[in-house]
């Protein structure tokens, strides 16, 4: 008998330790910073589908275990399951965030860390200010690596700007140890200034961006950018895999163009970068030359001299339907920089090379 008791014990045990804790429900109109404020680790944060929340949220330090907490949509019915891609099909069922300002929608406290954002949809800010979600900080006001959020995912996320604004960043990513997977990022463009769907500059990285729809008029992802308020810091350990970066023909005006125009994908300040079987397309002259992919060292504002680009395996992807294929860059020639090292580019497909006057360049280096 002893056994057949041990093994009941044993049984009734993982049974209590097993339980799942009850959801916090936050209705359509419902105060959502005070659920996020009081959930801990291993609960789940769920909106009403459809309802908009309105409002500048930010994700709190939890120093409670290892496990992370979910804020989600209710349900699973109409959207795909995880590993897989959102669509703008399942914008009805979304429930919404939308920052009143200029302001994010979504950001993150000093230091907070163990957070899943899932299955929501996030519209453009007012006027197409600012960045939709922000990770990290990437002012002055993050200088240290302690303060700098962690252990982030962003899952099956549609976010979007203004179809007449735009909006001039989808995410500003400057935390560490962040997953990006499975989201939908689009109109993302502005006048005058660079637009970027995914951008960071002062965060140590740690990332991975995978199977991703990345739409922007300046640059689809970009490193660097801005001086990091961390001293020597570089983004390091980023994966960039499967994703489908597209700018849209209609942004392609022939006369006066209203979005600003250039790259593709662009590294200014980065280290250990892996970018695989990704689709990267359409990018032509108008703000620059067209070139889709760029390993340009740049200190950009003067007070980075440590910014490198070193690294870099640029390996099975396609790039197609473009002015310019790729451009390296040694060392910066406006603000003095370290020298850029080891870029491996290899079984690549490059098609569509424009070859009209002042395009057509498959590579150009130093």
């Amino acid at each position: 008998m002893r056994p057949v008791f041990a093994l009941t014990v044993l049984l009734a045990c993982a049974a209590v330790s097993g339980s799942v804790a009850t959801p916090i429900m936050v209705p359509a109109g419902g105060n959502l910073q005070e659920a996020l404020n009081r959930a801990r680790p291993g609960e789940t944060i769920l909106l009403e589908r459809g309802a908009t929340y309105p409002g500048n949220f930010v994700l709190p330090v939890h120093d409670e275990g290892d496990r992370v907490i979910t804020l989600r949509t209710a349900g699973d019915a109409g959207f795909p399951g995880e590993g897989d891609r959102i669509t703008p099909e399942s914008s009805s069922a979304l429930a919404k965030l939308q920052s009143p300002n200029g302001s994010p929608a979504l950001a993150t406290a000093p230091g907070a860390r163990g957070w899943h954002i899932a299955l929501l949809e996030f519209l453009g800010n007012r006027d197409g200010m600012g960045d939709i979600i922000a990770l990290g900080d990437g002012s002055s006001e993050q200088n240290t690596l302690a303060t700098v959020p962690s252990g982030l995912t962003l899952d099956r996320l549609y976010i979007h700007g203004h179809d007449d604004r735009g909006q001039k960043r989808g995410i500003a990513l400057n935390s560490s140890q962040t997953t990006i997977t499975g989201c939908h990022i689009s109109d993302i463009k502005a006048i005058g200034q660079d637009s970027q769907a995914i951008g960071g500059w002062n965060g140590p990285g740690g990332y991975l961006i995978e199977n991703n729809y990345l739409e922007a008029a300046g640059e689809n992802i970009m490193f660097g950018g801005g001086d990091p308020s961390i001293a020597d810091l570089t983004p390091t350990k980023i994966i960039v895999r499967g994703n489908f970066l597209s700018k849209p023909l209609s942004w392609r005006e022939t006369s006066a163009p209203k979005w600003q125009v250039k790259n593709l994908f662009e590294l200014k300040n980065a280290r250990g970068v892996v970018v695989e079987r990704n689709v990267m397309e359409r990018s032509w002259q108008q703000a620059q030359s067209g070139y889709a992919v760029l390993f340009t060292v740049r200190n950009q504002d003067g007070g980075c001299t440590w910014c490198q680009v070193e690294d870099v395996q640029f390996r099975g992807n396609v790039v197609r339907d473009v002015a310019a294929g790729m451009q390296i860059l040694g060392t910066d020639n406006v603000h003095p920089s370290r020298q850029t090292n080891r870029i491996v580019v290899r079984d690549n497909i490059f098609d569509g090379i424009d070859r009209r006057p002042g395009a057509g360049t498959a590579i150009s280096c130093c």
